[in-house]
């Protein structure tokens, strides 16, 4: 049995088989020493489980535990105050929005409820790809709501809030209905397949199609 701790340089696991477990930038590099033939034990909560054959090299018992390892390395470096509970990369939708600064996955167009002019704000019930502050310290009191903010899991923009909790009233600059998100379209980029379906037909797509919202977000709004 043996656990993995967090310590100055990188993780350490403390156990009777001790390995120094170091963390840089992708790929991961570990310093291990001896392996016994079976490895159990936990990180951060999760189980750790990794039955070798008695065949196997110090080698591959080593890169049995490296993948083993690999697959808690999210959750043991996830802010415990940030919860990604969407793990959908990609999507195969025509017209959906993006990150306007590392171009994730986020919302498909049709799950939008509607899109606030003033505000340039889309509001839905459904995100891919985000990550969520539920610290209840860093919450916004806005109009009464209580709000979360919302960040994009691939780069960590600032993309929106999620209503927590709905006020007594609405308002009608701040309309924000409970477990709903409202995102800003300043931190978006509307992806539409379609233009480059056309495309290969040799029809090019000339933007009639286009959302008359869509059409008076100005170079400036979007800087």
């Amino acid at each position: 049995m043996f656990f993995l701790c967090k310590c100055s340089g990188g993780f350490q696991v403390q156990g009777a088989e001790a390995a120094a477990v170091h963390h840089n930038s992708p790929p991961y590099s570990l310093a291990l020493e001896t392996l016994p033939a079976a490895v159990t034990g936990e990180v951060c909560g999760e189980p750790l489980d990794l039955v070798e054959d008695e065949d196997d090299s110090v080698d591959q018992r080593a890169d049995k535990f490296i993948e083993c390892f690999l697959r808690c390395i999210p959750s043991l470096l996830r802010p415990p105050s940030m919860a990604n509970n969407h793990e959908v990369l990609y999507n195969q939708e025509l017209e959906y929005y993006l990150c306007r600064k590392c171009s994730t996955h986020i919302c498909l167009l049709r799950d939008c409820a509607y899109v606030h002019r003033e505000f340039k704000t889309v509001h839905t019930a459904t995100l891919d790809n985000v990550v969520i502050d539920t610290t209840p310290e860093n919450h916004i009191m806005l109009d009464g709501h209580i709000l979360a903010v919302v960040q994009c899991s691939g780069c960590h923009k600032e993309l929106g809030r999620k209503c927590i909790q709905e006020g007594n009233h609405s308002n009608y600059l701040y309309d924000y209905e409970e477990g709903k998100f409202g995102l800003n379209l300043k931190s978006l980029l509307f992806w539409d397949g379609n233009q480059m379906l056309e495309a290969k037909t040799l029809q090019p797509w000339d933007g009639n199609n286009l959302e008359e919202w869509e059409r008076e977000l100005s170079e400036d709004d979007l800087t």
